[in-house]
């Protein structure tokens, strides 16, 4: 585990956080430029600008990022450097936090409208397909039974559309709240940018990142710094002794938890990725098939059009498969680079 050495008295002193490595990525808590878009026409949307925007001028919980860069400001006006440092660390923490959850509510709601769009094409086939049926019924082609079963599928489609609907409007207003956008106004965004594989990073990257960047730890050494050892009259005493040995205890259990929490983000990310490359294999041979079933339609004698009409709603369901997978893997990677200590920048 990459842990700093446990001491057990105050007078071996913690461990200082090591420098991340020279071959890892070096972002930055800086807030990130943003260029308000036109409001005249629906404005292409990237990730990155949508954390970019939260980061700036967004709001989480309620709480606006200007008031929070009040607060720390203000507590920089405070006499002592320790009250400074941990408003500082403070809300750089909160940054992450805003920044990771700007970057999943986009890709929920990319996955949102992507779903909507598939529903909405998935509703289309499924009556075509009823429409076909209730003819080859008539020509007893088509059982009764078969044409209920279908007319089913079908009802039960336009079900998924509403819900489809439902879930796409629900992921516009989270993040229009994380934008602190108009709850009323129409939300005048498109997605610009298809999903990303994850980024290559090891689990020891990963960590070793973590214990570098993430604010809340380095508030913890801040505390435990900021604890004197000693008494009033320059003595040391047991309760000064305990105060700054539970300080001490409180940084390194901090560190064991965020060790574990960004292996476990890791293997979310691994996990996601595993079941994207299943839903792309599955699209691919869906895909496969209903491209024979095309090539065999062109023969004069073919004459089932349902068969087509069921392997194009195969196929709708197989890529808006493949889409939820993908945009999972972007939200396990938004959690991993918030564990991380890391926000996504242009």
């Amino acid at each position: 585990m990459v842990i700093l050495a446990a001491a057990g008295c105050r007078s071996a002193g913690p461990v200082p956080l090591a420098p991340i490595a020279p071959s890892l990525p070096q972002p930055t808590l800086q807030q990130i430029a943003y260029t308000e878009p036109s409001p005249t026409a629906p404005a292409p949307l990237t990730a990155a600008e949508c954390v970019a925007r939260a980061t700036t001028a967004g709001r989480l919980d309620g709480q606006s990022i200007e008031l929070l860069t009040v607060e720390r400001n203000l507590a920089a006006l405070t006499p002592g450097s320790e009250t400074a440092d941990k408003a500082e660390l403070a809300f750089r923490a909160k940054l992450l936090d805003l920044g990771a959850a700007a970057e999943k509510s986009y890709w929920a709601w990319y996955g949102a409208v992507a779903a909507e769009k598939f529903r909405t094409d998935a509703v289309r086939l499924a009556d075509e397909l009823r429409d076909r049926s209730r003819e080859l019924l008539k020509s007893g082609l088509v059982t009764v039974q078969d044409l209920a079963r279908i007319e089913g599928a079908a009802l039960d489609q336009h079900g998924q559309l509403l819900a489809a609907k439902r879930d796409r409007r629900q992921a516009e207003s989270r993040l229009a709240e994380l934008l602190d956008l108009a709850p009323c106004a129409a939300f005048a965004f498109t997605a610009a940018e298809p999903p990303a594989d994850a980024p290559p990073w090891t689990a020891d990257e990963s960590v070793a990142a973590a214990l570098a960047q993430r604010p809340e730890l380095r508030g913890a050494f801040v505390e435990f710094r900021s604890t004197p050892d000693k008494g009033k009259h320059g003595k040391r005493d047991s309760l000064a002794a305990l105060k700054s040995e539970r300080a001490w205890l409180t940084y390194r259990d901090l560190q064991v938890r965020i060790e574990r929490a960004t292996r476990d983000a890791h293997a979310d990310m691994m996990t996601a990725s595993a079941a994207k490359r299943l839903g792309d294999a599955a699209k691919a041979a869906v895909s496969r098939r209903v491209d024979a079933i095309e090539e065999k339609s062109k023969d004069p004698s073919f004459g089932d059009a349902g068969e087509r009409i069921a392997g194009r709603l195969e196929l709708a369901e197989a890529e808006a498969a493949a889409v939820r997978a993908a945009v999972a893997v972007r939200g396990a990677v938004a959690e991993l680079r918030r564990q991380r200590g890391e926000i996504l920048a242009p």
